[in-house]
């Protein structure tokens, strides 16, 4: 039997239901691993792309994030020589968002980390809509919302009545 993705509740007003939530979909894919003519695995070693003859540095690459409203990005145009890639430590590597061609805004993972919303517990509905205003092209992932064994009569009544007027529910949460 398949285990709950999520544990939380299904809030309609003033009723709560408390639900896990099952995937409906397995996805099947085939993962392939690189291996040399000898038989053994390739791994990929992370390295820093070598510098062009003339780079545009902002300070996000080279001090701490700054937000793009709070500060202008400031650039310095200089000749390098062109470096051998090197090897990067795990810990040497941030996260960037390229703004334009060749300008970064970088955060460090931790900061990523921050940015992250914190996991929902209530499945909050917010409105009942027809079925068919919903285009399924928006359900990028389907689920089943399962109440616990002393909730299911409850909401056996809302899946019923859901059914009956073809209509269904548009809710938020995070779940992850």
């Amino acid at each position: 039997m398949a285990s709950a993705v999520w544990t939380g509740s299904l809030s309609l007003g003033l009723v709560v239901v408390p639900v896990r939530l099952y995937p409906a979909i397995r996805k099947k894919a085939v993962r392939f691993h690189e291996l040399d003519r000898s038989g053994r695995r390739v791994r990929h070693v992370r390295v820093a792309e070598p510098a062009p003859a003339t780079q545009t540095y902002g300070p996000a690459l080279e001090t701490e994030w700054v937000p793009r409203f709070q500060a202008p990005l400031r650039s310095e145009s200089f000749a390098e020589e062109p470096q051998a890639p090197s090897a990067l430590a795990y810990e040497e590597i941030r996260k960037g968002y390229e703004v334009s061609p060749g300008e970064y805004v970088s955060m460090s993972r931790e900061e990523v980390a921050e940015l992250a919303p914190e996991r929902s517990r209530v499945i909050d509905v917010q409105q009942f809509v027809d079925v068919s205003a919903v285009d399924p092209i928006y359900l990028e992932s389907r689920y089943y919302v399962v109440p616990d064994r002393e909730w299911s009569a409850p909401f056996r009544v809302l899946r019923q009545a859901l059914a009956a007027a073809d209509r269904m529910a548009l809710a938020w949460f995070t779940l992850r």
